[in-house]
């Protein structure tokens, strides 16, 4: 992950998006706290990519609308939701 501040990062910008786009976490931080992301955004869609969704297959066609999780993220979500992988027996019988 790499953390820099605004103001540091204008001279760096080519630098930090190619870093992005290798699959780096990129944190750009304001004077007042604000904290961003640079994340590459998917090509858009031409219409072949666009069939699987009209048929019903999403995949990964909705990722240009709600986003990609990091693998921190992903592992996060499931150590979150471990608990509703148990299966209580006393309330089945």
């Amino acid at each position: 992950m790499i953390k820099v501040n605004l103001k540091d990062a204008e001279g760096d910008l080519e630098h930090l998006v190619e870093e992005a786009a290798g699959g780096e976490e990129v944190i750009l931080t304001r004077g007042d706290g604000a904290r961003f992301r640079i994340v590459p955004l998917q090509p858009a869609a031409t219409e072949s990519q666009e069939l699987p969704a009209r048929l019903g297959a999403i995949g990964n066609s909705l990722d240009r609308f709600i986003g990609i999780w990091s693998a921190e993220e992903e592992e996060e979500f499931l150590k979150a939701i471990e608990v509703f992988e148990e299966i209580d027996e006393s309330l089945w019988s």
